[in-house]
């Protein structure tokens, strides 16, 4: 998913969107190198979705609807991955345990 946030810039006070090169360079939901994103990794998203929101109600952003909008979508798309993965790594590992599945 590529937000508005993160397309061309993030948005400055007031919703006129600014460049930020840091913001463009962070990974979504898809990793470059393997295709799949870990569970680490979307974490680790999660967290600077979390710092961002903090700087924004700091900025006073939060007033600004379409971008606090945008950042919540995209949090609620980090747990929805999250929960996915974590879900494929458990799958993976029991699978390479040899263990039969019944159910």
């Amino acid at each position: 998913m590529t937000s508005r946030r993160h397309g061309r810039g993030s948005y400055a006070p007031g919703g006129s969107p600014k460049t930020t090169p840091a913001a463009d360079d962070m990974p979504v939901l898809v990793s470059e190198s393997s295709g799949v994103t870990s569970v680490t990794e979307i974490r680790a998203r999660l967290c600077e979705l979390h710092l961002e929101r903090l700087e924004a109600e700091s900025n006073g952003l939060v007033r600004c609807k379409p971008y606090m909008d945008d950042l919540y979508a995209e949090w609620a798309d980090q747990q929805e991955a999250l929960v996915r993965a974590a879900l494929d790594e458990i799958l993976a590992l029991r699978s390479e345990l040899g263990n039969r599945q019944f159910g």
